[in-house]
């Protein structure tokens, strides 16, 4: 990987985890796009990819704050 594609994945997990404090915050979509930028990064077969596939988030009355 250059020096240049670096500092763009770099830029683009930086903006994924920014993206994490915007109110409201959704999660579905955030996923997805993450998951985009994590399968170009490193593959679907990478750990990171499916960790966070696997990932489900349920919402319920006390978590809704």
């Amino acid at each position: 990987m250059t020096s240049q594609n670096l500092e763009t994945a770099l830029a683009l997990l930086q903006d994924r985890k920014a993206r994490l404090e915007h109110k409201p915050f959704d999660w579905n979509a955030w996923k997805k796009g993450t998951l985009l930028v994590l399968n170009s990064l490193f593959g679907e077969e990478s750990t990171y990819f499916r960790e966070l596939s696997a990932i489900d988030y349920q919402y319920s009355s006390w978590s809704l704050k």
